[in-house]
């Protein structure tokens, strides 16, 4: 049998069944650069999408349209070949849980063209339903399971699927539609509106918020409120929660009047805040965390006094369902046994999932057969355009790209990807290695500086580099980032240590993981950056011809094929990294930074150790570029025969000759960049400690290299605290800092083919005591922190939440972590 499923209102789809296995799933976002939830606006789409797979209208045998807005019936307008036609649809949902799922909603008769074809509605709640639980691994095996619906328009509703005995009905779980997330936005931060629209305006603003709230944190007092409105206007005995509940059943949006008691929650809340000093950010963080309370507290106990404590099957489907760190939550429950989340949670998958139900309401409840790359062909490769060259490149050679240039690649492989999610047929994928690569993605993309970008990581390397790191081939599950990689792949670690994993075997993809495997084996790093390729606000890119029109990456690789920009005459395009450092580096010559500079923790006396051992034979000369205040260059002074501190910044090496052992006999002091420098001696040692990102390195390097005497080394040194309130400081700092080129300074200098490292140590961690007031007193020694921008009320409030955070960790004022050195050394 040959099904053919429409979703014609927003994220629009066409799916096709035969024989029970999905042949295709193309959302209409996915076709032309069309805009993100795009809608099927004509029928005559769908002969041609048949077409391109090889299937004629005719050849198929039932025609199922998925239902919308509506309590008895839904309906939906658009074109057939240019004339207009409302077609009448099931309901959003069932009207009770004595309602069979599989019953249908509406049968009728619509055209395509001038033909005439039967079709079958089920309600929208079906749809999902079956898209999860039929692409599930417990259909497969023939388990029962849990299904958890919850989408913008409904209240979340669940059901128990098994099987040899059907769908049973658990209903609604509380009363309020997924729309609650979104709608926040409309009130607080950075999305906030001054009008209250009937519908979310913005449906990928739940997402934005998902990666802002990282910037906050939840708070007892806001949460308070929040529950107590809640309880009152939406759960409660009040006349008011009666009235919402009399009214808004979760029947869709825009019919039920859902949004204007939802701005009414959010106007009540903010009025209540109002003199508590509560933060926009702090405040959609609360809401993050009592909705994810909310939801676990009243799913498990339904399931308890339903079926028992389990532990259980869980499917959860539905826009809800892409929030992956209510994902993370579910499935960390000791009620849950295991979880399955669609690739497709949201809309984007309802045209397989209405498919699907009239499959199983044919044949009984059973496996759809599918994988992730069903989606449209990427499109004829084109001849290379003008500025653009193109060569032969196969996934190995792709991977020895991203190694030698350290920059990002379009890629498009074969089928797009059903969902929302690029997992590399329509990614752009880099090194990892650099914290601004994030910065740049985000970009050229257009996004906001707090957006996350994933990681896509080798299945068997990814417990080891991530909390938990199962396998999660679809990106929809939380990971933490576990502390001995952070500072190796700084670009994929959100604010809050988390990332959203890609795990890739050569099951999932055996394209993307060749790429990764020889990476890995080139880099040490199994592990790469992959964010959508796309215009921002739309769907996939369709073609090479449109990545390469987008113009703003230099590189796009397709079907073994690698296609470059040419570079242009007057010098090679640099690597799109870094901010313009002679900005950045110069506020280090403010005085207040300077002062500031020396509540910095030292390095341990062990890198004094080392870079004596480096020092070698005669003569005993020591260069330190970017010298700050002379840290280690006075350190070093009465050990060797000279040092030569060099600093850009008057007020650091005012501060350094200042400080004791400033004005030993040995140190020479130059108040100059590193690559005005120009020295009259050779050295046994160069050394830049935390200094060389602030450097142009393409023309410095290849000429310090002459500057060393014979067995003279380059010593990068740099330092790791550990601390035990790193990911709330993480958090925190991440309000105020701008992104700056620094990251593994070593790892870019190498692929430059700029430096050939030779060796690295660490050093035994050193504990330190430092009290709250210099630790905090420290950070105003780093660019994003100076008192001079943050201005007087924003250092005040810096300092406070600061204080804040830290005093629990703090005895008798003072904190206590580790501290260990970090020293790695090699020659051009």
């Amino acid at each position: 049998m040959i099904i053919c499923g429409l979703k014609l209102t927003h994220d629009g789809s066409v799916a096709l069944l035969d024989d029970g296995a999905v042949v295709f799933s193309v959302e209409m976002e996915k076709l032309g650069n069309n805009p993100r939830y795009s809608t099927v606006t004509d029928l005559r789409i769908v002969p041609r999408l048949l077409s391109d797979f090889g299937y004629k209208l005719t050849d198929v045998d039932e025609w199922v349209i998925d239902g919308w807005n509506g309590r008895e019936s839904g309906s939906i307008t658009l074109a057939n070949f240019g004339e207009p036609v409302e077609l009448p649809v099931a309901p959003y949902r069932e009207s009770g849980p004595e309602d069979s799922l599989l019953r249908p909603g509406h049968r009728g008769v619509f055209s395509i063209g001038s033909e005439d074809r039967a079709y079958t509605s089920y309600t929208h709640a079906t749809g999902h339903l079956a898209a999860a639980y039929c692409t599930s691994p417990f259909a497969v095996d023939g388990e029962p399971s849990f299904v958890l619906v919850w989408d913008g328009g409904m209240f979340p509703r669940l059901y128990h699927v098994d099987p040899g005995k059907g769908i049973e009905n658990g209903g609604e779980i509380f009363p309020v539609v997924g729309g609650f997330y979104a709608t926040a936005a409309h009130h607080f931060g950075p999305y906030r509106r001054k009008d209250e629209p009937r519908r979310v305006v913005d449906l990928s603003v739940a997402g934005k918020l998902m990666a802002y709230i990282g910037l906050g944190q939840p708070r007892p007092e806001i949460t308070a409120v929040l529950a107590d409105v809640f309880r009152q206007r939406f759960e409660g005995e009040t006349r008011t929660a009666e009235d919402y509940r009399a009214e808004v059943g979760g029947w869709g949006i825009p019919f039920d009047p859902s949004l204007r008691h939802l701005h009414a929650f959010y106007r009540e809340v903010r009025e209540r805040l109002d003199g508590t000093g509560a933060l926009d950010v702090d405040v959609l963080a609360s809401v993050h965390q009592f909705l994810q309370d909310l939801l676990l507290d009243r799913l498990t106990t339904r399931i308890w006094e339903w079926k028992g404590a389990g532990p259980w099957n869980l499917c959860f489907v539905g826009g809800c369902a892409l929030n992956i760190k209510w994902n993370s939550a579910l499935r960390a429950h000791p009620m849950i046994r295991a979880m399955w989340v669609p690739p497709f949670p949201n809309d984007s998958g309802s045209a397989i999932g209405t498919a699907a139900a009239h499959l199983i309401a044919r044949s009984g409840i059973r496996p759809v057969g599918w994988h992730t790359r069903l989606g449209p062909e990427t499109g004829p490769a084109p001849e290379a355009p003008a500025g653009w060259q193109a060569s032969p490149c196969s996934p190995e050679e792709l991977a020895r790209h991203l190694h030698r240039t350290g920059r990002p690649v379009v890629v498009l492989n074969g089928r797009a990807e059903l969902g929302p999610r690029a997992l590399g047929g329509r990614s752009i994928l880099a090194p990892a290695t650099d914290a601004a690569m994030k910065d740049l993605l985000n970009r050229v993309k257009q996004r906001e500086p707090f957006r996350p970008v994933a990681p896509i990581c080798l299945t068997e390397h990814a417990p080891e580099i991530f909390d938990p790191g199962t396998p999660d081939p679809h990106m929809l599950f939380d990971h933490t980032v576990r502390d001995a990689w952070a500072d190796r792949i700084p670009a994929i670690l959100h604010v809050d240590g988390t990332a959203r994993l890609q795990t890739v075997s050569r099951d999932d993809d055996p394209v993307l993981e060749t790429v990764l495997r020889e990476y890995h084996r080139l880099s040490g790093i199994p592990v790469l950056c992959n964010t959508s390729a796309n215009h921002n606000g739309r769907g996939f890119f369709p073609d090479v011809a449109s990545a390469i029109a987008w113009d703003q990456l230099d590189a796009v690789w397709s079907q073994s094929t690698l296609y470059l920009r040419r570079p242009v005459e007057d010098g090679t395009p640099g690597n799109g990294l870094s901010e313009d450092r002679e900005t950045l580096a110069g506020t280090f010559r403010s005085t207040s930074v300077a002062d500031a500079y020396a509540r910095r923790v030292p390095y341990p006396a062990a890198v004094d150790d080392i870079l004596l051992e480096l020092l070698g034979g005669e003569p005993r000369r020591v260069l330190d570029l970017g010298s700050g205040p002379g840290t280690l260059a006075r350190r070093l002074a009465p050990k060797v025969d000279n040092v030569d501190a060099v600093d850009p910044s008057p007020a650091m090496i005012a501060a350094g000759r200042s400080a004791p052992g400033g004005d030993h006999p040995a140190i020479s002091w130059h108040c100059r960049t590193a690559e005005e420098f120009t020295p009259t001696v050779t050295y046994g040692l160069v050394v830049a400690a935390k200094s060389l990102h602030w450097m142009d390195c393409e023309s410095l390097l290849p000429r310090l290299w002459s500057w060393l005497s014979p067995g003279g080394v380059l010593a990068v040194v740099r330092s790791r605290r550990i601390v035990p309130w790193r990911a709330a400081e993480r958090q925190f700092l991440s309000g105020y800092a701008r992104s700056r080129p620094r990251a593994d300074i070593v790892e870019q200098v190498q692929r430059q083919g700029l430096f050939r490292r030779i060796d690295e140590r660490l050093t035994e961690g050193v504990t330190v005591r430092q009290s709250v007031d210099d630790y905090i007193t420290s950070f105003h020694s780093m660019e994003a922190f100076r008192t001079e921008d943050l201005g007087p009320e924003r250092t005040r409030v810096f300092r406070s939440r600061f204080h804040e955070l830290l005093t629990p960790h703090a005895e008798g004022g003072e904190l206590s972590f580790t501290v260990m050195g970090w020293v790695t050394w090699g020659r051009g």
